[in-house]
């Protein structure tokens, strides 16, 4: 073979090799990659780190986007003597993508924003143990008898707030939570009635749900109508609670202003709510601190101090 017969491959090297020297050009050009991790995000850090959409007119968790390191909230791998990867979720971004998401779909009051258990204060020994208590309870995975916990006492002492705190706990521990008023549920009751196509608000309402949180037991201040109509509807109501709670699929905290009881007094002709109430919530708690939404305002020219 002649001398001009043969490639001469030097000249497609070192077309190959600035070919490579550009493209490491190129790169260190490119800004670095943003290490994206959402997986310290926690109730008592939402606010701080400006998760929460202060703007939006309740609770309102920003959105988490993917972290970049998963394949859309996923991260997939080969394991011995495996056919096919195994997927698992992300906990950079999937994890904390899901429990703002329960989070956001309770669509807490405004007052929810900054309430968490760190900087919640029990106003008595009794509250602080029953709430130990429950929160031992679910992050336990809700193993075992089912907790109830009836809060009581006047307005303005934290009662509201510590169901925000609980909301917030529940939503980051992946359970699934209710939160609702006793007016609100009695309000879906009648509108209910003006659209054909609603289902009956009671009907599986409780489906799938770890904790039921009611606020306002008996209306705000427990100026609540307790009409025939009232009545009826809300023994429907303890029933259907009480029910899942019996099961063992349903833990309840509830809060009113209306004592233990004047609670009772009110189902005196049906004994069977009165036994479900005690069952439910054998240790009633009682609050007895002042009104936190006085503490935090300037009452002085209405002569409150």
């Amino acid at each position: 073979m002649s001398e001009m017969s043969k490639l001469d491959l030097s000249n497609y090297t070192n077309i190959i090799e600035e070919l490579k020297a550009g493209a490491r050009a190129r790169a260190s050009e490119q800004p670095p990659k943003v290490d994206l991790d959402f997986s310290d995000l926690e109730p008592k850090n939402l606010e701080a780190r400006n998760w929460i959409d202060l703007k939006a007119g309740y609770l309102k968790p920003r959105p988490v986007p993917f972290c970049g390191h998963c394949q859309e909230g996923w991260n997939y791998e080969w394991l011995p003597n495996r056919m096919a990867q195994v997927a698992s979720m992300c906990p950079r971004c999937e994890k904390p993508r899901r429990w703002l998401k329960r989070l956001d779909k309770m669509r807490l009051p405004s007052d929810a924003i900054n309430m968490n258990f760190s900087t919640y204060e029990p106003d008595s020994p009794e509250q602080k143990a029953a709430v130990e208590s429950m929160l031992e309870y679910l992050r336990g995975g809700c193993q075992g008898a089912p907790h109830g916990l009836y809060v009581y006492g006047q307005p303005g002492n934290g009662k509201t707030s510590l169901l925000y705190c609980f909301a917030r706990e529940a939503a980051y521990l992946g359970l699934k939570v209710k939160y609702i008023s006793h007016i609100g549920i009695m309000n879906q009751i009648k509108a209910s009635w003006k659209d054909k196509a609603n289902k009956d608000p009671l009907k599986d309402w409780l489906a799938g749900i770890d904790l039921l949180l009611i606020d306002e037991f008996a209306g705000v201040g427990g100026s609540a109508n307790k009409s025939p109509w009232w009545l009826s509807q809300t023994v429907e109501l303890i029933q259907e609670i009480y029910q899942q709670w019996g099961a063992g699929e349903l833990s309840v905290v509830m809060t009113s202003n209306v004592y233990p009881h004047q609670l009772l007094n009110i189902f005196s002709e049906n004994p069977a709510v009165k036994s479900r109430l005690g069952a439910m919530f054998p240790r009633p708690i009682e609050m007895v601190g002042r009104d936190r939404r006085l503490d935090q305002v300037d009452m002085s020219a209405w002569g409150v101090r």
